[in-house]
């Protein structure tokens, strides 16, 4: 028995030895598989002896159709969602026991079924997409609240990924686009989710990517399929260049989705400026990311940096002791203070001595933990475990242009990115590092030394919209009825529609409503601009009480009860056409004359031909006696 299968046996038996050791409840990667109405959670290990990955059924859930599953290290457990009406968020406890956390209320008309958690934030997202739908939403919920709180955000392109992995290095979500046929990057703003194409494969996956992760070594992996059908291969992506490799068949399987357990421990190094003038401070960056915030007893992160470059601060938010090394050496080793759960930062200030040449250079620190060495990874990349590259240069020209959009009433402050240590100076005279402003127009902000020359220039955009819904509607029932929003300032580009009725089919996403006025109902919208600025508004639909009146069931049994369709009203009112059509949408009988109400109108047949029983669906345009129309429609229930 293998390492990974003893743990699991393990925290099967002795469920209060995982409570305590979350961290280990989760060793490697695992998947959900629908299998009709029901699901299985399946464990992913890949066995050396005959290099393929394998898929160990863990637990059978009857009745659950289980998709989108993540793994929380905040709560120790994975989340996932059951797919149906409503759509329902889940949690599997350490013991594998499914437990029903909430019922989330998302647009009809997206599919809801790819996602990940980003660990920093403890946030699961899930994108939902159609290819009815004009735009994509992706729902954020809240893991660290305990109702675990919901919001849809808007996102800048339309793409559906079947899958999404949290990438542990950008803190980004990543996704395999079906679509377009790439790979993209979901930057998550505060109101609007931007799109970052990633690479493009000249051979785009035509069934999608329904199962995404990393392993233990950060190479990503997925599931997919290069046809519509349900035959699914393993692939191995390289963001970096783009490619996709074929690494074994699967066969045939059902709908899934995979997820990754991210590492205990995770080491970024940020370079603040890859091109530095060599009379400037290089700034470092360096975190210790504890994804499971387990309190450590000891580890040392420690670094070496390139010959001739002597570290002039050391500096943390957090308390920390210096073992050897530090300031007035290339070198450090350090111990961050013990006990703590939480992430660390550490600032690093570097100065290159006369000694040392122009050309680039690499740095990469490590950390040593009781499960070993881990080395950093620098974030601006897609490869993984990389060293982080700078540059050092004689002299150095910067000339930058930087677009910022503001929305009204908002403030925002500029940071010009100049080495730490230069004075700053505004086109106002202001001497800062910084400066907020509210207001558009161009903002210069310079700094000059002997090896440097910088100039930022802002174009600072703000952007002001409102949205007009109209006013109330009363209207009778199966009224049609359309809304538009009235866009004033800054046009709109992304439209989130939401309402009080279940039973209105509103498309989640598109600029204009066409709908049929069925009960009291509030609608509503978000417009959000390019720039994430939002505006929103919403009406009232009241519907008049009916004054027509028609069955639900016919009988056609010769009993004198029930045996034909009628319309009953307490008026006079004429029938000027009637339609009724099969479960398929085809058309079983038609009345396209004038017929005084009150008259038989349907008998269950078709061209004399009896139907057979079941639900139908009709629909009449009626003329009232005091000559408005009325657009009516419902279903009836042929009983025999």
């Amino acid at each position: 028995m293998n390492l990974a299968r003893l743990l699991l046996v393990l925290i099967m038996l002795f469920p209060e030895i995982s409570k305590a050791q979350d961290h280990a409840l989760c060793p490697g990667n695992y998947r959900v598989q629908e299998e009709g109405t029901s699901s299985k959670l399946e464990k992913i290990y890949y066995d050396s002896s005959d290099q393929r990955f394998h898929f160990d059924e863990i637990r059978h859930y009857a009745n659950f159709r289980l998709n989108a599953l993540a793994y929380s290290s905040l709560h120790g457990r994975f989340f996932c969602l059951n797919l149906g009406q409503p759509l329902q968020l889940i949690s599997l406890d350490p013991n594998f026991i499914l437990q029903v956390e909430k019922d989330l209320k998302v647009p009809d008309g997206l599919l809801f079924v790819s996602a990940d958690i980003d660990t920093r934030n403890h946030h699961m997202y899930v994108l939902g997409y159609s290819n009815t739908e004009e735009g994509s939403l992706l729902l954020d919920i809240d893991l660290s609240a305990g109702h675990f709180p919901t919001r849809l955000l808007p996102v800048s392109e339309k793409i559906a990924c079947a899958d999404l992995v949290y990438d542990p290095a950008s803190g980004q979500m990543i996704g395999y686009d079906h679509q377009n046929g790439q790979l993209v990057a979901l930057d998550i703003g505060e109101h609007l989710v931007k799109v970052n194409p990633l690479v493009t494969d000249p051979s785009p996956l035509a069934g999608g990517v329904p199962s995404l992760f990393f392993d233990q070594s950060q190479t990503l992996y997925g599931i997919g399929s290069t046809t519509l059908e349900s035959t699914f291969e393993l692939f191995r992506f390289e963001p970096e260049s783009g490619a996709i490799y074929w690494v074994q068949d699967l066969g045939h399987e059902q709908n899934q989705d995979a997820c990754f357990c991210p590492p205990l421990w995770f080491l970024t190094n940020r370079v603040a400026m890859r091109q530095n003038g060599r009379c400037n401070l290089i700034h470092f960056k360096v975190k210790i990311s504890n994804n499971f915030n387990q309190p450590w007893e000891t580890i040392q992160l420690t670094d070496t940096f390139p010959e001739g470059f002597i570290i002039e601060a050391l500096s943390s938010e957090d308390s920390f002791d210096v073992i050897h090394g530090g300031v007035s050496f290339s070198h450090y080793s350090i111990e961050p203070e013990s006990g703590t759960g939480m992430d660390f930062t550490l600032d690093v200030l570097v100065r290159p001595t006369t000694s040392v040449k122009s050309g680039s250079f690499y740095d990469q620190p490590r950390i040593k933990t009781p499960e070993g060495v881990i080395y950093s990874d620098d974030p601006e990349t897609l490869t993984r475990n990389d060293a982080t590259r700078f540059m050092l240069l004689d002299q150095i020209q910067v000339r930058d242009t930087i677009q910022i959009v503001i929305c009204d009433d908002e403030t925002f402050t500029l940071r010009p990115p100049a080495p730490q240590g230069m004075t700053i100076t505004w086109d106002s005279g202001l001497r800062a590092g910084s400066r907020v402003i509210s207001t558009d127009g161009f903002y210069l902000a310079m700094a000059e030394n002997a090896c440097s020359d910088y100039a930022f220039i802002y174009h600072v955009m703000t952007q002001d919209i409102s949205v007009d819904l109209g006013l109330d509607l009363e209207l009778f029932p199966f009224d049609d009825f359309e809304l538009t929003p009235k866009i004033s300032g800054t046009p709109g580009k992304h439209y989130t529609w939401y309402t009080t009725d279940s039973r209105l089919p509103l498309c989640a996403t598109c600029h204009q409503q066409q709908l049929v006025a069925r009960t009291d109902a509030e609608i509503g919208v978000t417009v959000t601009t390019d720039g994430g600025c939002q505006a929103s508004d919403r009406i009232f639909i009241k519907v008049s009480d009916s004054d027509i009146f028609a069955p639900n069931a016919i009988s056609p049994n010769a009993d004198g009860r029930n045996d034909q369709f009628y319309l009953y009203s307490g008026q006079d009112f004429f029938v000027e056409k009637f339609e009724v059509y099969n479960r398929w949408g085809n058309l079983v009988s038609s009345v396209q004359k004038r017929i005084p109400g009150q008259l038989p109108l349907w008998d269950g047949t078709q061209y004399g031909r009896q139907l057979n029983p079941g639900v139908y669906v009709w629909r009449a345009r009626v003329r009232k006696k005091d000559g408005t129309t009325d657009q009516l429609s419902g279903e009836i229930h042929l009983i025999r």
